[in-house]
């Protein structure tokens, strides 16, 4: 039914301009030969509107990010005599030595005017440019949908080598990218990080978002004895990829109370008199979850007399 309604709508047309040529042949007068004049001229304009009335794409790719490896269908329909596709400007057919070393094929149903491009999300079809385009019309007239971008990546892995550097107020976390096939680009499929802090002590937690692989968390006045954990995400068009592992962290500084568990003393006296006083103090700092003191001082602020 289609091929008869593109032939009636040809025949058609063909007829009424041998019409109108021929009216300008045999009709004498001039104001008929002008009036013929503008028929014919209203018909050879009309030809770009004959084939755009067929015109119509009832579905068109759409650029994907694909998980390296798999395999990535587009899919696009007219209403039209056929359809074809382009890869990076190459015709793609299932006999094409270049498109099967490619893996890449291509499914056609309903008198080709549906189709399947399927293509291998492969390193070598990474940002491919793929583009369906249609026959339509009486004229044979091409119309090309919207051009579609196979990005092969899918969501990103986890950041690596994540790494502090703290000081009294303020904790750096440093990381890596993770692996990205366009990296080497002047704009890598990276968007942003999220980086993930939680204060173990209170339960407290925040979310920053990144643009480098860096970021410095301040706190006027830290307590040195909570503990701090931070990870990392990186996103891409595809959304949130894998999380890194999580490091601990916390301020440098000297913790605000020491708790003490016992304190004893102990008098003797030496074999020559003098009295040995010794005085054990058992400090806990089970509480501090932070920087533990590597050592303590004690200060005797008085003595006791007791003679």
């Amino acid at each position: 039914r289609r091929l008869e309604h593109l032939v009636e709508t040809s025949a058609k047309f063909l007829s009424e301009l041998f019409m109108a040529l021929g009216c300008i042949l045999k009709v004498g007068r001039a104001e008929m030969q002008f009036q013929c004049w503008i028929a014919t001229v209203a018909l050879l304009l009309s030809i770009p509107y004959l084939a755009r009335a067929d015109e119509t794409f009832i579905r068109t790719p759409t650029s994907v990010n694909a998980t390296l490896g798999s395999q990535t269908d587009f899919r696009c329909a007219i209403r039209g005599i056929t359809l074809y596709w382009t890869v990076n400007g190459d015709t793609a057919t299932c006999t094409s030595n270049e498109m099967i070393k490619r893996n890449i094929r291509v499914s056609y149903y309903d008198q080709a005017t549906r189709s399947t491009l399927h293509i291998l999300a492969s390193t070598e079809n990474n940002n491919s440019v793929i583009v369906c385009t249609a026959i339509v019309g009486a004229t044979f007239t091409q119309f090309s949908a919207t051009p579609a971008v196979l990005k092969v990546q899918g969501l990103l892995g986890p950041p690596t080598n994540l790494q502090l550097n703290a000081t009294n107020d303020s904790i750096t976390v440093q990381w890596s990218h993770p692996f990205t096939l366009n990296i080497s680009n002047t704009e890598p499929d990276i968007h942003n990080y999220s980086l993930y802090i939680t204060n173990v002590n209170t339960g407290e937690s925040q979310t920053a978002s990144v643009n480098e692989t860096e970021f410095t968390f301040e706190m006027k006045n830290p307590d040195p004895c909570h503990n701090y954990t931070f990870y990392a995400s990186a996103w891409n068009m595809v959304g949130e990829g894998q999380r890194s592992e999580i490091i601990e962290g916390f301020f440098f500084g000297v913790p605000y109370s020491i708790h003490y568990g016992q304190l004893s003393v102990a008098v003797a006296f030496l074999p020559n008199g003098t009295p040995d006083v010794q005085l054990t103090i058992q400090i806990s700092t089970c509480e501090c979850l932070g920087r533990r003191p590597e050592f303590f001082t004690i200060v005797l602020q008085g003595t006791y007399d007791t003679r």
